[in-house]
């Protein structure tokens, strides 16, 4: 990713932040070094989405935090996803065991999809009694933007076995779940 001139940088010409790039990422959603949060993935069913920026690529891999584990998950019925332009990419496998720990989680897609430049969701749910915690930042993240337009927001409601083909209405989320792409 190239450093764009006239953005906050030091005397030597080196940028005052980091980049995805920095940390061998794709993407992602923040610098992780500003989350200091956590959001619970709390209704079973639900669509919980986050947009980030990307140039045409591919992706493998989602990487998140989960701060506190999922209670009693239903096998084969926890998922992360990635969309795009309204439609269902990729999938992972089943998520239900690596949800009953903590800890950063680099959760592979069953296969590596090519994405547009643009906005892409990752999509994350799950079936049984307790969501898991995800490391996430501030309370605002959605400032300024219309539901539709939601950087963190739940989605399609009612899944059980699968993720949805598509993301469904967004609602805006009152935190900001840290994720990022490989």
């Amino acid at each position: 990713m190239p450093y764009v001139s006239g953005s906050s940088e030091l005397n030597d010409g080196v940028p005052n932040a980091w980049f995805p790039i920095d940390h061998s990422l794709i993407t992602w959603s923040g610098d992780p070094s500003l989350v200091t949060g956590t959001y619970t993935l709390a209704t079973a069913g639900t669509l919980y989405l986050v947009a980030v920026k990307t140039q045409a690529t591919t992706i493998s891999n989602v990487i998140y935090n989960v701060t506190t584990a999922g209670g009693t998950l239903t096998a084969s019925q926890c998922f992360v996803g990635v969309y795009q332009n309204g439609a269902l990419l990729g999938t992972s496998a089943s998520q239900s065991t690596v949800w009953a720990s903590t800890g950063l989680k680099t959760t592979a897609l069953t296969s590596p999809v090519a994405v547009q430049q643009g906005y892409v969701y990752v999509a994350f749910f799950f079936n049984g009694t307790t969501g898991p915690t995800l490391s996430a930042g501030s309370t605002i993240g959605n400032v300024g933007l219309t539901a539709a337009q939601s950087r963190y927001s739940t989605g399609a409601t009612g899944a059980t076995t699968a993720l949805p083909a598509a993301p469904g209405t967004l609602t805006a989320l009152s935190a900001s779940p840290w994720v990022a792409l490989t």
